[in-house]
């Protein structure tokens, strides 16, 4: 229910509120626990959401929903996670493509 609203654990369940591991995340964490993969991974998403298949739609749609939940709770940060390197690496792979593709027609 906290993952609805993250207040209600708060006003309801003050023993569940009081856990570190269901404290909203800080901005911080996302950096120390995916390090350059923040980076990399807007790219990718862009790239997921540019060139159209099922599974990158769906994996887009999977990289919105964890970015929220870990928001929430930080020990979702475990469900973020895999999203984020799969991103990361479809927006290296993409843009080193792109690169060298135009160095190769140079």
């Amino acid at each position: 229910m906290s993952l609805l609203d993250p207040t209600y654990a708060k006003k309801h369940i003050p023993i569940i509120a009081s856990v570190s591991e269901h404290q909203p995340t800080t901005w911080i964490s996302f950096f120390f626990d995916a390090h350059y993969l923040t980076l990399l991974a807007p790219l990718g998403f862009y790239y997921s959401i540019v060139k159209e298949a099922p599974g990158r739609l769906f994996l887009a749609l999977y990289a919105v929903f964890s970015v929220y939940f870990a928001g929430v709770m930080i020990r979702l940060l475990l469900i973020l996670c895999p999203a984020l390197c799969i991103l990361a690496g479809i927006g290296l792979s993409e843009t080193l493509y792109n690169f060298t593709r135009h160095i190769k027609n140079v």
